[in-house]
This record gives structure tokens, sequence and C-alpha cells, in this order.
């Protein structure tokens, strides 16, 4: 039997089935200690009760209900079909936020950015981002001199300060998850 202890300690768990990779999927919480388990597994989780006592003694209190209240996850039925991005620059280049992290110390936004056949795109980021390619094609280019023609199920990731150049002889949409608030693409 092995501990595993998520992140914050006060989390402690007691490894049942994987002593090599103890996580989450495979070990029980110890406030839940399960009545299978043997008087010698009992002997075992008493010996760790002055480690078990130090471990939550050193992290944040919570109370019962801010253990338990959880974010529901979102859902955006059909979104690469029904979602249309508002255009952003040129006559052909849309982009549009679908979703974003409450995280005000980390945000991520998650879209859709549309180019259609016309005037090359070239954008700078200043955040980080990776992108797939959902559908048609673009060419896409940076200031190495790398370039790309990409289609459906490509992936790219364009790091804080890469100065990229799409261009598409006729239409590409790709799903993008960018480290920024909504709306500052």
């Amino acid at each position: 039997m092995y501990v595993y202890s998520s992140l914050p300690i006060c989390r402690l768990h007691i490894c049942l089935k994987n002593p090599i990779q103890p996580s989450p999927l495979n070990c029980v919480p110890i406030r839940h200690i399960p009545t299978y388990l043997t008087s010698t597994h009992h002997k075992y989780i008493a010996n760790m009760g002055s480690f078990i006592s130090k471990a939550k003694s050193t992290s944040k209190s919570s109370s019962p209900a801010t253990e338990s209240k959880m974010s529901a996850f979102t859902h955006l039925p059909a979104a690469q079909t029904s979602f249309k991005p508002p255009l952003i620059a040129n006559e052909n280049a849309f982009l549009g936020d679908v979703a974003t992290s409450t995280d005000a110390t980390a945000p991520i936004s998650a879209g859709f950015y549309r180019l259609e056949k016309g005037t090359p795109l070239v954008y700078e980021y200043t955040y980080h981002e990776m992108k797939i390619i959902v559908d048609g094609e673009f060419d896409i280019s940076d200031e190495t001199g790398q370039k790309v023609h990409a289609v459906k199920g490509d992936v790219f990731y364009f790091p804080k300060g890469s100065k990229i150049t799409f261009t598409t002889e006729t239409f590409g949409l790709g799903f993008f998850v960018g480290q920024r608030k909504e709306g500052t693409a």
C-alpha cells in the first residue's frame, strides 16, 4: 500500500492498485477508507496518523462546502458549424472566442479562426497559442523562413513573439487555444 498526495497536500490517498504510478484513478481518499482493507492496512494507516496531521495542519483550511463546490463543464454543441466568428482584419479574416477560463492569473481562451481567399493575414503573437486545422487549408509561414501547407488535422504551436503569415487559396478553419484573456487576440 502506498500514499498518493495530490496538491494541496491535505488530500491524501491510499493507493491499492498501482504503486509504481499512483494516481487518483487507482487510489482512494484516506477520509473514505474502504471496509475491505485488512487489519494490517489499518495499522499502516494508523501509523501514518502523525504524518497526516502534520500535512493537514500545514495546508490551508477549507470548509466542507468549499471542498465540495465544483465547476460544471461547458458544452457548445456543433460549435464548429454553428459559431460564426466576427470579421477581425482585412475583408477575409474572422476570429472569435467561444470559451474562456475564469483563472485570473493564467487565463486561456479558445475559439475559431477562419480565413477566406484574399489578403494574407500577418499576425504577431503576444501570447502562446495552439491551433488545429479543422477544415479547409492554410499556407502558414513565419519570419524564420519555415513554410507549411496546413490541412485538416494538422496541429501548430505558435510561441509568444512569433510573427506568422496565414494565407489560403480557398478557405481555412482552425480551432485555437491561446494563453490570453477573452477578446484580446
